[in-house]
């Protein structure tokens, strides 16, 4: 599917691109900076290493002071034609690049947890989680989970128990 369909399809992402691929407008606030709503869809990048946001600009309303070079293909998924991306090597298939500079697998001492289990090190990933904020809402905040391959199952596991192997 990856490489016979388009990457959004009426609008969203299709189940099969959710590791890849984005939906999510930046919003900005009245100050020209990234506002609360696009803050709380912090998504990892396809390499499962980074926390970022979707590379998916709304032309008409991104402050001049980003000073942002939207990619220059011709090819258009939204039915809002004024949704473009800046990074042009994905056929401008929004994916998530805008990274905020966190690395889960790079030891930090700002790090705090935010999840039983959280740890960031050289085996961690970062891995989609969300929790309820209120009245009904979710918000989406990456976690950084130790991983190990496990070679009699051929998959990649989890650590949930905060151990870094």
């Amino acid at each position: 599917e990856f490489s016979t369909e388009t990457c959004i399809q009426n609008d969203e992402v299709p189940e099969w691109g959710h590791d890849i691929f984005c939906d999510t407008p930046l919003r900005f606030g009245w100050d020209g900076r990234i506002s609360s709503f696009s803050l709380n869809h912090v998504i990892c990048d396809p390499s499962h290493r980074w926390w970022t946001l979707c590379d998916l600009w709304d032309s008409s309303t991104v402050p001049e002071s980003w000073n942002v070079q939207f990619a220059e293909s011709s090819e258009r998924y939204f039915s809002n034609e004024n949704l473009v991306t800046s990074f042009d090597n994905a056929d401008s298939c929004p994916i998530a690049v805008r990274s905020l500079g966190y690395d889960c697998t790079q030891e930090n001492d700002d790090f705090t947890p935010h999840y039983a289990g959280e740890v960031v090190g050289e085996n961690s990933r970062c891995v989609v989680a969300s929790y309820p904020s209120g009245l009904g809402v979710r918000s989406y905040r990456p976690a950084c989970m130790a991983t190990r391959c496990d070679p009699d199952l051929g998959k990649v596991v989890m650590l949930l128990d905060g151990s870094k192997e």
